[in-house]
């Protein structure tokens, strides 16, 4: 059968339960019996508005309080008599959830452990498994005061958010029905759009969509050496930066209107290293000093440093003030690809590719960045640790919280599209051999690979965005995958099938389809984003 909301008489919170999961997935009434208007902006008497500045807007009475808690999430408070609190609502988006949306709904005690202190459950039920959605209540003690409340998560692809909500008896009589309507109406309001998306999806939690600016090519104006898409209207500087014959590196800065938001493909700041080995060090040449084979062209002495490790101990401090690192990963599938070009040219080399989230201060105000590395190291003869290395590929931005989604999709556009000059790769080759060749036209290939892997990862966060908001509307797209034709349907069945051609689509829990004789029952796809 398709989802339906659920009957309130099992046990004292199956009514708020039921409330709760109603609103959010918009299937039914308030825990007063009012519908709720739908209209976000409608401000019942005694209300106000919280506008946080990273687009958080939340409608909240008069008497709460509302406190953001970073990366999406916040807090809503009644006060007590005693100057504790009596009722507490919270949203939190959860990056990463290794088991299942049942684990975090009867875990807030330890997730949230400063809101709902010790919190365990007696009753709790999986709503659904596609997507995973589970709740469960809350019962704990905190400044003398017994709380009883509920939790709600739904989840997928390893993310999620987690709603609860709790209160005293000493809490107002409404405040359970207070809380339901703040966790239904807050709204985010993303930097360079228009208008606002609806509550119950995640300040800018996974996947927010966002509109980047026109993107027209920009050519190399020192050697022509390549192209790139940037914004229009944007400031751009740079090009290649030649500082010898074989030592050319690409350049490029690009900052908005602004001010406020930089991205960067490669950086001439970066020289070519070499490693400090018992010849170089025997003759006075130590890590951190500069070393000039024949006199014109400049080589760091430094250890080899991977991706990851060279954006935050060697790039970073000396590039960006204030870094500090949040994020590190290695990325060892964008390694193998590199490696197998170069080996495929019979190069023997160490790929290490890696990028990095941090966050900064730059022009008066909190920054996010992002960064990704590439070093490769072609090692000395009989010495596979020592030899000369280099940073093949360089990317990232920085930019304020609000506009991180935008200088995302703009840097992945930059970098899908760069693009080496054939006729300069050419002319280089010719100046400095067929290693030239082969290292830029690898180069060229790579960057096509981390377009590749930046769309994908767009279009997947593009896809759980839209299944959130498709869970907060009450709704899902399946395709008919005969006729190509798509059909909108509630939440709730795990599978859905169609009657012949044109009839009916009913709901079920498992995979087996329904037994009506007489009639041909195909499967529909599984959810597929917007119509």
């Amino acid at each position: 059968m398709p989802f339906a909301c659920r009957a309130t008489g099992r046990r004292p919170l199956a009514a708020l339960l039921a409330a709760l999961v109603s609103l959010l997935w918009g299937c039914g009434a308030d825990a007063s019996g009012d519908s709720p208007s739908g209209d976000p902006q409608t401000l019942p008497p005694g209300w106000t508005v919280y506008q946080g500045g990273s687009g958080l807007v939340i409608l909240h009475p008069e008497e709460w309080t509302v406190v953001e808690r970073g990366n999406g999430a916040f807090a809503v408070f009644h006060p007590g008599v005693d100057g504790g609190v009596d009722a507490v609502a919270a949203v939190q988006p959860m990056e990463r959830i290794d088991g299942s949306a049942l684990g975090v709904a009867t875990s807030v005690g330890e997730i949230l452990p400063d809101l709902f202190p010790g919190a365990t459950s007696s009753w709790f039920e999986r709503v659904s498994t596609l997507p995973d959605v589970a709740m469960a209540d809350l019962a704990y003690r905190a400044g003398g005061r017994d709380f009883s409340g509920t939790a709600l998560c739904f989840h997928e692809s390893g993310r999620g958010v987690l709603y609860a909500m709790a209160s005293s008896a000493d809490a107002p009589p409404d405040a359970d029905g207070t809380m339901q309507r703040i966790l239904t109406r807050f709204l985010y309001v993303p930097a360079g759009t228009e208008g606002a998306s609806r509550g119950g999806e995640p300040p800018g939690g996974p996947g927010t969509p966002a509109r980047i600016p026109e993107m027209v090519a920009w050519t190399d104006p020192m050697e022509g050496a390549f192209t790139v898409p940037v914004p229009r209207g944007w400031e751009v500087e740079g090009g290649m930066v030649r500082y010898h014959a074989v030592d050319v590196r690409p350049d490029v800065l690009v900052t908005s209107p602004d001010g406020e938001v930089t991205l960067r493909i490669g950086d001439s700041f970066t020289p070519t290293f070499v490693t400090p080995g018992p010849m170089l060090t025997s003759t006075g040449f130590t890590e951190g000093s500069w070393y000039s084979p024949d006199g014109l062209l400049r080589v760091r002495v430094n250890r080899y440093l991977p991706g990851a490790e060279f954006l935050s101990s060697f790039y970073l401090p000396q590039r960006v003030e204030n870094a500090q690192v949040t994020e590190r990963t290695d990325l060892p599938e964008l390694s193998r690809e590199a490696l197998q070009l170069f080996a495929a040219a019979g190069i023997p080399a160490r790929v290490h590719t890696g990028e990095v989230s941090f966050t900064a201060s730059a022009g008066g105000g909190p920054r996010k960045g992002y960064a990704l590395a590439q070093t490769l190291m072609v090692p000395l003869m009989g010495s596979p640790t020592d030899g000369n290395w280099f940073v093949t590929a360089f990317h990232g931005f920085l930019a304020p919280p609000n506009r991180e989604a935008e200088a995302t999709a703009v840097l992945a556009d930059m970098v899908g599209g760069f693009r080496m000059n054939p006729q300069w790769v050419a002319r280089q080759v010719q100046t400095t051999g067929e290693v030239s060749r082969i290292s830029y036209n690898a180069q060229d290939e790579m960057y096509e690979i981390f377009g590749e892997v930046y769309a994908n990862r767009q279009a997947s966060e593009e896809r759980i965005f839209r299944q959130y908001t498709e869970l907060n509307r009450g709704l899902t797209v399946l395709r008919d995958p005969q006729s190509g034709e798509r059909f909108q349907v509630p939440l709730g069945s795990n599978y859905w099938w169609r009657l012949d051609d044109a009839g009916p689509l009913l709901g079920t829990e498992g995979a087996i389809p329904p037994e009506l004789p007489g009639y041909w029952v195909r499967r529909m796809d599984e959810r597929t984003g917007g119509m």
